[in-house]
């Protein structure tokens, strides 16, 4: 099933993917009233899929990837895409980017900022790169990249024996580690949020939900909360404290994806909240908007996680599915800019086959 690789970056997003960027206050940079708008990103020629992972600030540059079909310099496979627009009122073009890294390397995008810098998963090395505004390419190695500022600094982690959570002050300089809960447990740095990182850190006590905060060049990690057992994220968090997670319920679904929804508020001193959902009682929370409102996906059906349907929870108690485009059978969210705009695809079911859409929602 095509559609993924969108379980994969959702992933990604949530663990990292996946989380994606907190969305900051700010007028919505497309749309209008008070209705939930998707638009559609055109496919790039030739391509038979494509979902979007990230859209910019600004609402004119998002990424992802493209399907393609085998041909006789390219093997079938997700290939990256950009799209790009002048302004958030002009139609949005499609750039294929396979001709900016060597033939059948499949280089995904998964994120964006204003700088036009793009960060991009390779599963065949496995290793990220980095494609500057200006058309550089940086390979990072092993090292992951989990967020990606517009003033082009990076956070994410290496993977050892345990975890090591990295910065980047710029794509082209080498990561710096920052300081762990102690010396022998692991951690990773998962969002920005202004100045500062979350993301978590282990001690001997658990896991814990951690800032990291840098007062004239030096790094210091501080402790949010300590997380229940069996617990994936934090996948995002807005200014006022509020986390979303994944709360492991192995009861919840048959098939495999064994965490529901959740989010958890100052002062942490109650049990995080599940979160409603539909058919099954599985899902995935990525971003946490400033209104609270939280980002992801729900199972729809309660015997399968192979199809997701799109969502956002506006407070702990309600849900809204995100419209989808006319046909349109599931979806999923990946990540958030700062105009309350949410870049994912939608799924159509053909006979026996499923083909992926490109889209953003965008909030009132």
């Amino acid at each position: 099933m095509r559609i993924r690789d969108i379980l994969t970056i959702v992933s990604l997003a949530t663990a990292c993917l996946l989380n994606p960027i907190p969305a900051g206050a700010g007028k919505p940079s497309g749309g209008g009233g008070s209705a939930i708008k998707v638009e559609e990103l055109v496919k790039p020629a030739g391509s038979r899929d494509a979902y979007a992972a990230d859209i910019n600030d600004n609402g004119t540059v998002a990424v992802g990837a493209a399907y393609w079909d085998a041909t006789w310099d390219y093997r079938n496979n997700y290939y990256a895409v950009r799209w790009t627009r002048a302004s958030t009122a002009d139609p949005w073009v499609a750039e294929d980017l396979r001709l900016k890294f060597p033939p059948n390397a499949d280089t995904r995008a998964y994120l964006v900022n204003d700088a036009g810098t793009i960060v991009l998963l390779s599963y065949n090395t496995p290793y990220h790169l980095v494609m500057t505004s200006t058309g550089d390419v940086i390979d990072l190695g092993a090292g992951t990249v989990n967020d990606l500022s517009n003033n082009d600094t990076m956070i994410g982690y290496r993977s050892s024996s345990e975890s090591v959570p990295l910065f980047w002050a710029s794509p082209s300089s080498q990561p710096e580690e920052l300081p762990l809960l102690d010396s022998v447990h692991g951690a990773s740095a998962s969002v920005f949020q202004g100045p500062n990182v979350i993301g978590w850190a282990e001690d001997a006590t658990g896991r814990w939900a951690v800032r990291w905060v840098n007062n004239a060049g030096s790094w210091s990690v501080h402790r949010i909360a300590l997380l229940p057992p069996g617990t994936s994220g934090p996948g995002g968090m807005n200014s006022a404290g509020r986390l979303s997670l994944g709360l492991y319920e192995p009861s919840s679904v048959q098939y495999g994806w064994d965490h529901r929804p959740a989010l958890w508020d100052p002062p942490y001193d109650q049990p995080p909240v599940k979160l409603p959902t539909l058919s099954g009682t599985s899902g995935s929370v990525g971003a946490v908007l400033e209104d609270g409102t939280v980002v992801g996906v729900v199972t729809a059906s309660s015997k399968t996680v192979r199809n997701w349907l799109p969502v956002i929870w506006p407070t702990p108690t309600s849900l809204v599915r995100l419209p989808l485009l006319s046909g349109a059978k599931y979806g999923g969210t990946n990540r958030v800019n700062a105009y309350r705009q949410i870049a994912g695809a939608v799924v159509f079911v053909e006979g026996w086959a499923t083909v992926d859409h490109a889209v953003i929602w965008t909030l009132p």
